[in-house]
């Protein structure tokens, strides 16, 4: 379960339901708001240098539209990379959102004469609008082919360590490395070492 990933928040409205939807985001167990954005500026950077995995933009004059009924989008960017982080943000970040976008359409709707029963059946006026950073088309074909070799080379070359202590076995040379001076660690390392770069010339090659 992923939890406590860090984001920021930028916020340009300032009002209270801003900061109310700044309170829900700091409550989700699944984020941990690391701090406030002063300008767009600031949201960039702090994605870029992975310093937080996501970025809520709220937009100004937010309370005024919604008052005027007027669609609103919070904006949230995310750093992609991480599949499963992208997931998790996103669908934290809905499920916020859509929570807060029924309380404040009810209520706004309630407050110009609408009855109840109508404003829960309007259109909600608030949303939001995922922007993914670096991987937009959140694909795993960048990150599954890289890691795909490199378990293979770790498996072949684990198995050729382990064929060659039991030909040694086998053989009787496997005394030789018993009574060395050499530590267990450096006569493991050696044996990968060599397979290892065998497998990967050969990865390399195909």
């Amino acid at each position: 379960k992923v939890t406590n990933v860090p984001i920021i928040i930028y916020d340009q409205d300032q009002s209270d339901i801003s900061r109310m939807i700044v309170t829900a985001f700091k409550d989700s167990e699944r984020l941990k708001v690391i701090g406030m954005a002063a300008d767009y500026e600031e949201v960039k950077n702090s994605v870029d240098s992975q310093k937080v995995q996501m970025a809520v933009v709220i937009p100004p004059h937010l309370k005024q539209d919604l008052k005027k009924g007027v669609p609103t989008e919070v904006g949230v960017i995310i750093n992609g990379t991480n599949i499963v982080i992208t997931n998790t943000l996103s669908l934290a970040a809905s499920a916020i959102i859509q929570t807060i976008s029924a309380g404040v359409t009810i209520k706004t709707m309630e407050g110009t004469g609408i009855s109840k029963q109508k404003a829960y059946n309007a259109m909600q006026a608030l949303s939001f609008r995922a922007r993914i950073w670096y991987n937009p088309g959140a694909s795993y074909l960048q990150f599954m082919l890289l890691g795909l070799i490199g378990t293979t080379l770790q498996q072949l070359a684990l198995l050729a360590i382990a064929l060659s202590f039991s030909k040694e076995r086998e053989s009787g040379t496997w005394k030789n490395l018993m009574f060395s001076n050499l530590p267990g660690f450096e006569i493991i390392l050696g044996k990968f070492l060599i397979y290892f770069f065998i497998f990967t010339m050969d990865g390399m090659i195909m």
